[in-house]
């Protein structure tokens, strides 16, 4: 049988305390759209600046990368808050 000493429930203390931070601290809804515009302006300029080296292949490389640039964001906002009740938080693993 484990026996727990006070440092370790100390310590699961300030561990918990952290998550209720990461819980309640929400994501500044300025820097959410800022580094959503600025991720739309890159994808509209990730074409020119690659027609010169990729001539016609343009098309489909820009599309795979802005599928994968934007992916990233929606999966960061899907990811903004893990503990909740929606089918890919972590209450309901």
């Amino acid at each position: 049988m484990v026996w727990l000493n006070l440092a370790d429930v100390t310590e699961l203390e300030d561990i918990l305390s952290g998550l209720e931070k990461i819980l309640r601290t929400p994501m500044p809804l300025a820097y959410s759209l800022h580094l959503e515009h600025c991720l739309h302006i890159y994808v509209m300029a990730l074409p020119f600046q690659l027609v010169s080296i990729l001539s016609w292949s343009v098309i489909p490389v820009a599309g795979i990368a802005c599928f994968a640039i934007l992916g990233i964001l929606g999966i960061g906002a899907e990811i903004e808050n893990p503990f909740g009740y929606d089918d890919n938080d972590l209450v309901n693993c």
